[in-house]
């Protein structure tokens, strides 16, 4: 079956579309890694020699009517000799530890600012724990750290996150409403990570 297109859907460098198989309720892509791609280690830069390979699934932005997206591939570990190094490659922004894709990661975030983890979790297949550390990782990596110069208005309060009692101290600017610290906790010691953060200076302003 031949589909016009379907290889700018997805397109990751050094890989490219086999075969596509497509269902009412999932789709299977298979990558083939590209013979003119070479192996550069993620530590040096330099080419490495393929050692072995293993067959690994992702999972992808959903498609159509199609909640459930894998993307089949052989992992490709490669030797550098340059830095006595083994690295195991993946289609870009693909991890070892987390099987999906980073877009995926992406839309699960987007998601989470309007939904509950666990209604994210059961509209694509996923556990609403999974579906929190996606989050994370996409804040982690995006939010940019908060602005500590300029501060003059502090907002120091407590919020229950559990049932119990379970307690984090919120820090904003009062000004702007910019969410500067959170931690643990809701007595005085958990706001001395926040202060040991600044200078004198600025806590003293």
């Amino acid at each position: 079956m031949k589909i016009t297109g379907m290889r700018n859907l997805f397109s990751f460098p050094g890989w490219t579309v086999d075969r596509v198989d497509l269902s009412p309720i999932s789709s299977n892509v298979w990558l083939i890694r590209d013979g003119r791609a070479k192996l550069h280690c993620p530590h040096c830069g330099m080419v490495m020699t393929k050692n072995r390979e293993e067959p690994r699934i992702a999972l992808d932005l959903p498609m159509g009517v199609c909640v459930v997206v894998r993307l089949h591939y052989q992992a490709i570990q490669g030797r550098c000799r340059a830095c006595d190094t083994y690295s195991t490659i993946h289609p870009e922004m693909i991890s070892n530890n987390e099987l999906v894709t980073w877009r995926f990661r992406k839309m699960v975030s987007r998601l989470a600012r309007f939904m509950p983890l666990n209604h994210i979790g059961e509209f694509l297949g996923i556990s609403a724990s999974t579906a929190w550390r996606y989050d994370r990782s996409v804040l982690e990596k995006e939010v940019p750290a908060p602005c500590l110069d300029g501060l003059r208005v502090l907002l120091i309060d407590e919020k229950q996150v559990h049932s119990g009692h379970n307690y984090v101290t919120v820090v904003i600017n009062g000004e702007t409403g910019e969410l500067l610290f959170m931690a643990e906790g809701k007595k005085g010691e958990s706001l001395n990570s926040f202060f040991d953060s600044m200078t004198d200076e600025k806590n003293q302003k």
